[in-house]
């Protein structure tokens, strides 16, 4: 109800109540009574605030209409406070149920946030095996030189990667929507999340036959915020440019440039493909949205650009869409704030796996599919692996391996407490987590397990390759 309803309500109630004494003889020695009748109604029709106004209105209208015998004075007094005490119930009753909504609110919010958790670890514990799979097809197609035995494996370990990125573009917009994303921010320059995004797009490009260009600043172009973010945002655009690009004839140009007038740096992303209707445009960072072309045409949940969106605006950017409509091509800007090159952070120095002695590994995982993928790459690797499928099993071996790879989600216990009670015996072993629980609070509780590593499934056999040659990442 709005404000002049309210006020109306209470005019009326209040008009009706002196008029009624005033008319009804019997009722004039009522007054204190009377009082309490427009405030039910006004408590009732208009909630506890216009009952306070209610109190305060038909008091003073009491006093005004008629003249008060003593008695008449003390019977309103003690209705007042009645009143007062219905008025404090109102607001109690109100608040605790305001109290109660915002308890559900959050148990509905926690359970959400399980169910992604729990989504996120099956999806990634089905994607493991055929990431493994994928790479030990590439390692024998490496050494067979077979051109289509290798496109295959990499066009399956590309499709395992996008399916891996969509799983975390979810949990990620879940973690936004719930305040608990941490940025992680250096300065960096911006020009390598360009090449991180073209080498992730680049394959998907080359299968359409589309042509990417790149025009990147020559100099440094720094940026103050997560660049695992940003880079995650400059591929989630340059995907959507291949994707939704036409075969054969497609064009993609990458614009990375300062604007030190507007103190800011701009990401361009232009394509030739099916454009956005002009109705559709303010629609396209809308969670799940996907205009009609884009539905009829080409499959996808709608998340990347909602995304891409809220990263942005964490970074204290902004993000937009131009578009002369369907099929005439889209144009996505990122702009973001420029940083001072002077305090850019020196790039890591990047680690490949390199060759290392044979480690004795212990493998406890109850996935036999990935585990066997990951057992026969770890043999061609030159490491022996024995493994198991239980956590008891793997406390009953009698192998004392260099490396345990444990898998967090077995059957018969957890993976935290299979490695407390395994590490009080070997200290000295270096113990990997493989999970699909990824968020930070997964890592931590790893951690203080005492696991030396968390590898998140599916497992990027070149870090495993690195963290087996005992080389730090």
């Amino acid at each position: 109800m709005s404000g002049g309803a309210h006020f109306v309500t209470l005019t009326a109630v209040t008009s009706a109540v002196i008029l009624l004494k005033a008319l009804v003889p019997t009722l004039q020695t009522f007054n204190g009574a009377f009082l309490l009748i427009p405030v039910l109604v006004i408590a009732w029709v208009s909630g506890w605030r216009m009952a306070v106004i209610a109190i305060v209105a038909v008091t003073a209208a009491f006093f005004f209409s008629s003249p008060s015998s003593e008695i008449d004075r003390y019977l309103s007094s003690a209705f007042f406070a009645a009143e007062c005490g219905i008025v404090v119930y109102l607001l109690h009753r109100r608040g605790w149920k305001d109290a109660q909504t915002i308890i559900q609110h959050d148990k509905t919010d926690r359970n959400k946030d399980e169910f992604m958790a729990t989504l996120s670890h099956e999806l990634r514990n089905h994607l493991s095996p055929l990431s493994m799979v994928a790479s030990l097809l590439h390692q024998r197609a490496t050494k067979a030189n077979d051109p289509t035995l290798t496109r295959a494996a990499e066009m399956v370990g590309r499709q395992t990667r996008v399916l891996t990125r969509l799983v975390e573009d979810m949990l990620d917009l879940t973690r936004i929507g719930r305040g608990m994303i941490d940025l992680e921010r250096t300065v960096f320059d911006a020009r390598t999340c360009v090449q991180n995004a073209l080498e992730v797009c680049g394959p998907m490009a080359e299968d359409k036959s589309i042509q990417v260009t790149l025009d990147i600043s020559p100099e440094p172009v720094a940026v103050n915020g997560d660049e695992t973010r940003i880079c995650q945002v400059f591929t989630n655009i340059l995907n959507n440019a291949v994707k939704y690009n036409h075969d054969r004839n497609g064009r993609i140009e990458a614009v990375l440039r300062p604007v030190p007038q507007d103190n800011e740096v701009e990401f361009r992303v232009t394509d030739n493909g099916i454009g956005i209707e002009p109705d559709q445009q303010p629609n396209v960072f809308d969670m799940f949205y996907s205009s009609s072309t884009r539905r009829q045409r080409f499959a996808g949940l709608g998340v990347g650009l909602t995304l891409v969106k809220r990263m942005v605006e964490l970074h204290q950017g902004r993000v937009w869409v131009e578009s002369e409509g369907k099929d005439k091509g889209t144009t996505v800007f990122v702009r973001l704030p420029l940083a001072s090159t002077a305090d850019l952070t020196p790039p890591p120095t990047p680690l490949a796996p390199v060759a290392g002695p044979s480690k004795s590994v212990l493998l406890v995982d109850d996935d036999c599919d990935s585990a066997s993928a990951l057992t026969t790459l770890l043999h061609m690797s030159g490491h022996t692996v024995e493994h198991v499928t239980t956590g008891a099993a793997a406390l009953a071996s009698a192998a004392t391996p260099e490396v345990y790879l444990l898998d967090i989600g077995l059957t018969d216990m957890n993976g935290y407490d299979l490695c407390r009670r395994l590490k009080a015996s070997h200290p000295a072993a270096l113990f990997i987590a493989m999970t699909g629980h990824v968020r930070p609070q997964d890592q931590e509780r790893a951690r203080q397990a005492g696991f030396d590593a968390h590898l998140p499934k599916p497992v990027d056999f070149d870090r495993l390759q690195t963290l087996l040659n005992g080389v730090s990442t």
